[in-house]
């Protein structure tokens, strides 16, 4: 999808659930492979209380960070362009 190279993602987590085993297990394989840095968004206490949990639980390999704004989050990913 993205020729081999690693990108920038930017994920709103605002209605998020929290994942079962296998998809943090998937996560934790397939994300590092493709992704550069991940800046979340959410606009509800239980969105930011989900990612970070998934995040606890098994730290990445890359930079994370949760924002309260997409504009927030899209300053910090341009460091990683």
């Amino acid at each position: 999808m993205a020729d081999g190279k690693k990108f920038c993602m930017l994920v709103d987590v605002t209605y998020s659930t929290p994942s079962n085993k296998q998809v943090r297990e998937y996560v934790a394989v397939e994300f590092p492979k493709i992704v550069q840095a991940l800046a979340m968004v959410s606009a509800s206490p239980v969105g930011r209380m989900v990612a970070n949990l998934f995040f606890a639980l098994k730290p990445a390999p890359y930079p994370a960070k949760m924002f309260s704004s997409e504009e927030e989050a899209k300053q910090w990913l341009k460091k990683y362009l």
